[in-house]
């Protein structure tokens, strides 16, 4: 598979997350030697584009482990993001993310002393092939601050123009809403792994010797 753009009878560009597969996103980057963490780590390479085909991010991530949400990838910060500078990281702090199967939408869970504890991106679902991660960033994201009563739905007006611009397909556009509103329902239920069960990832990002969940596979 490859990522295509695809121009419409009206000119506009789609492009097909069904047709996405590995392409130069990032420049090479390493983890040095004496970067604090675990032993043998298994690097991920994760890359999110947007509508068009153009690179929005990319960086690497330490794959964690898997349950019953999703893969989690880890960025500890410091050193390992130092070695990457040429990457695209979202924050120089530690963080975990969150790659649910067959969902829009990925979750970046992140450590204290950060204002935003959850961003959370609509994307198409993600691709994996062999260690990459890909996803097409579809603009609309939420956010819940720690020092906030509610969440907030972020960047409407940017999926607005985009869906103009890029012409997102009705069921694109679908799919995003639907996906922004169970985030929002799902922060204000407090339902996991939202409430608190992203903790234990975050503290493998944290302290590298923390034992691992018996649910890892």
């Amino acid at each position: 598979m490859a990522l295509t753009r695809r121009k419409r009878h009206d000119g506009r560009h789609h492009v097909s997350s069904a047709d996405y597969s590995p392409g130069p996103l990032m420049a090479d980057w390493e983890v040095p030697a004496h970067a604090d963490l675990p032993a043998h780590v298994d690097l991920v390479r994760v890359e999110y584009r947007k509508y068009d085909g153009r690179p929005h991010r990319g960086y690497p991530a330490i794959r964690l482990g898997t349950d019953e949400f999703g893969t989690w990838l880890g960025v500890p910060g410091g050193e390992f993001i130092h070695a990457a500078r040429s990457a695209g990281f979202k924050y120089d702090d530690p963080y975990v993310l969150l790659v649910p199967v067959h969902a829009w939408w990925t979750a970046m869970f992140n450590a204290p002393a950060r204002r935003t504890e959850v961003y959370c991106d609509i994307t198409t679902p993600a691709v994996w092939a062999d260690d990459r991660v890909q996803l097409i960033d579809l603009d609309l994201d939420v956010r819940r601050r720690r020092d906030a009563d509610d969440v907030e739905l972020l960047d409407e007006d940017e999926f607005a123009l985009h869906r103009e611009q890029f012409g997102y397909p009705a069921e694109v556009v679908r799919h995003a809403r639907e996906a922004a509103e169970y985030l929002l329902g799902a922060f204000r239920s407090g339902a996991e792994p939202f409430a608190g069960g992203y903790r234990g990832w975050l503290d493998r990002v944290l302290r590298p010797d923390t034992p691992k969940r018996p649910t890892d596979r």
